[in-house]
């Protein structure tokens, strides 16, 4: 990869953190600098470390990316190896953007990670073990999302959907955030709710997925596709 490409490869990568994090962009304010936006090189070393994690077929990649955002963008003075698990989490939702942003660049799509409780949380997955097997795992996400849930939103919105959505236009169209709707819609995806339309949609400068309903859930729920209207 050219040194141009790259780098604009990790400009990209630093506004896909800005535009799904920041409260302000998501009320649509011009350009603007603040705490969401990473430096290019916390950004290009999390990179490097989610692409890794993502070819050593670590499960994870996430905590990769987390620690390597600490490493360059911790403001603790004194920062010990000792703290610095705990004070990766600041960086969680910023490195779960980071590897949806490398998922989208190699075209794959991630399985949301494995529940780790056992409690019934409506906006999670289904009641399960902590301990569970893979198979009741995929049991608990083929269930019919429950009404109120985040899931049974995002579902409703592309049973209504003749050309699919994206997950920043589920967001628009359900208020939920995109680190909400990722893990829900692969949720969905892997109950077998929801799929790929096989069309993307650049939505704020960025190339995204078309997710539609499948004909799964519109017989479940007896409803028909949408006739498109251009």
């Amino acid at each position: 990869m050219r040194f141009g490409d790259a780098l604009l490869t990790v400009q990209l990568a630093a506004e896909r953190v800005h535009d799904d994090l920041c409260p302000k962009h998501a009320e649509g304010a011009p350009w603007h600098q603040c705490r969401w936006r990473p430096s290019l090189i916390a950004t290009a070393d999390a990179l490097d470390a989610i692409v890794a994690a993502t070819t050593a077929g670590e499960p994870f990649p996430d905590q990769a990316g987390a620690f390597a955002l600490h490493a360059r963008s911790c403001t603790v003075n004194d920062c010990m190896p000792g703290q610095a698990a705990e004070h990766a989490h600041a960086y969680d939702a910023a490195a779960l953007s980071l590897v949806a942003y490398v998922d989208d660049l190699l075209g794959q799509e991630r399985p949301a990670p494995p529940p780790v409780d056992d409690s019934a949380v409506e906006n999670r997955r289904g009641k399960v073990r902590a301990d569970h097997p893979d198979t009741s795992s995929k049991a608990a996400v083929a269930i019919a999302p429950k009404s109120g849930t985040q899931r049974a939103a995002i579902l409703a919105e592309l049973l209504d959907a003749p050309f699919g959505l994206t997950d920043p236009e589920i967001g628009e169209a359900t208020g939920l955030s995109m680190n909400s709707v990722r893990p829900r819609r692969v949720e969905l995806v892997e109950g077998e709710w929801a799929e790929n339309s096989g069309r993307t949609r650049v939505v704020n400068g960025h190339e995204h997925t078309s997710w539609q309903a499948t004909a799964k859930a519109r017989a479940y729920y007896g409803v028909a596709q949408p006739s498109p209207v251009r």
